[in-house]
């Protein structure tokens, strides 16, 4: 993803993503249980066909993105699997307990697997926290980049720390000199 006003695009490691996705699909399974559960017992046909519905959007999803995604493209499939069930037990089982907590579910699994960028731009930083965090020159002391670890420095005495992703090939030195030359000119 680019990002035009931006100055330097600093990724930063999400650690906990293979837990998240172990989650998901945990959910899945759950989900694709109680569909087929439903399927068998359920003695009203519509409803039948609505169990049949998630099953077969499951099977359509994951064999579209198997067959179709390229190597270098993220997946995206958990995350939209998850948004079907919680519109199918909302629309058209009217289960709406389950439907909200599946819904807020896909809703969490978006947000903790987003991408996560540090924006370095002329006017401010936006940093990943939920909701974003944008960060104006005026508020900092410093930012400095060394040996990986960000560090932005607040006036109030906050300060955050963060190790950049490995991937992320940036020129520490020409990141220094564009925040120390921010900074100065806010003073």
């Amino acid at each position: 993803m680019s990002h035009p006003s931006a100055c330097f695009v600093l990724k930063l490691p999400n650690n906990k993503a293979k837990f998240y996705d172990m989650m998901g699909w945990m959910l899945i399974i759950i989900n694709l249980t109680s569909f087929c559960t439903l399927l068998y017992y359920l003695d009203n046909s519509r409803e039948r066909v609505y169990a049949g519905l998630g099953i077969g959007l499951t099977i359509i999803h994951f064999g579209v993105e198997w067959f179709f995604r390229k190597p270098h493209q993220k997946s995206t499939a958990i995350q939209s699997v998850l948004f079907y069930y919680a519109v199918i037990w909302l629309l058209f089982f009217h289960f709406y307990i389950i439907g909200a907590v599946s819904l807020l579910v896909a809703i969490l699994y978006f947000i903790a697997k987003r991408e996560m960028d540090v924006i370095v731009a002329a006017d401010r930083i936006s940093y990943p926290s939920f909701p974003p965090n944008n960060i104006a020159w005026t508020e900092l002391n410093n930012v400095i980049l060394k040996d990986g670890l960000l560090t932005i420095d607040f006036k109030n005495n906050k300060l955050i720390q963060q190790l950049i992703d490995d991937n992320t090939a940036i020129d520490e030195n020409a990141f220094n000199q564009y925040c120390r030359e921010q900074l100065e000119s806010v003073k």
